[in-house]
């Protein structure tokens, strides 16, 4: 299996936010070293546009991880990951399975990787992501309904998604028939302010190696 971990040098919420240290190393490194800890993916690609980023990458994991360089076309702020995933689906036509990683939600339990890519196997389903069940909605639309009367919602947390290399060469994000795979917070949270960051360096150790 294929594991992609998108890296883009650009970043509006926290500049060079891939890069930025979490608990003493860079942000999307923690990706990588789940990635590398699973027994289920066989290759790793960072893609990333920024140069200082690949040589971070290959400086620290060397040929245990590829580097992709990222088109101009595909490292634009409004710039979509699926686009990402089929031009490299294209490329890597032996892998059937495409893992991806978002650098941002660094907080993966130990094996979480493994067991969200068995649970999809199992399926037979196109698409298994984790994420979380919510009953937040904005302000005065349920006219303050008490929260257990109000219809629980799916949200994605980016920490994994598990494609069919066929659903990607189409440039398909989200086919009909997908799973859902409970995430647990604090691993739902995700990185995109420097206050978040600030967050996770206080709670990382507490959390990030727990099964």
């Amino acid at each position: 299996m294929l594991a992609v971990i998108p890296a883009r040098g650009g970043s509006k919420g926290v500049k060079n936010k891939n890069i930025q240290k979490l608990n003493n190393k860079p942000l999307l490194f923690w990706s990588i070293e789940r990635a590398l800890e699973s027994e289920k993916i066989s290759q790793i690609i960072v893609s990333s546009d920024s140069e200082r980023i690949l040589d971070i990458v290959h400086k620290t994991y060397d040929s245990r991880v590829q580097l992709h360089k990222r088109n101009d076309n595909l490292s634009q702020d409004n710039s979509k990951t699926i686009d990402l995933l089929q031009q490299l689906s294209l490329i890597k036509k032996s892998f059937q399975k495409i893992i991806l990683l978002q650098p941002t939600s660094p907080l993966r339990k130990k094996n979480f990787i493994d067991k969200v890519i068995s649970y999809h196997e199992k399926s037979k389903k196109q698409l298994t992501l984790s994420g979380f069940f919510s009953s937040s909605y904005p302000f005065g639309q349920y006219n303050n309904l008490p929260r257990q009367e109000l219809e629980e919602k799916f949200y994605d947390d980016g920490s994994i998604y598990v494609f069919e290399r066929e659903l990607l060469v189409k440039g398909i994000w989200i086919p009909e028939q997908w799973n859902q795979y409970l995430n647990e917070f604090p691993y739902t949270l995700e990185i995109d302010t420097y206050n978040e960051l600030e967050l996770f360096n206080n709670i990382f150790d507490n959390y990030y190696n727990k099964v």
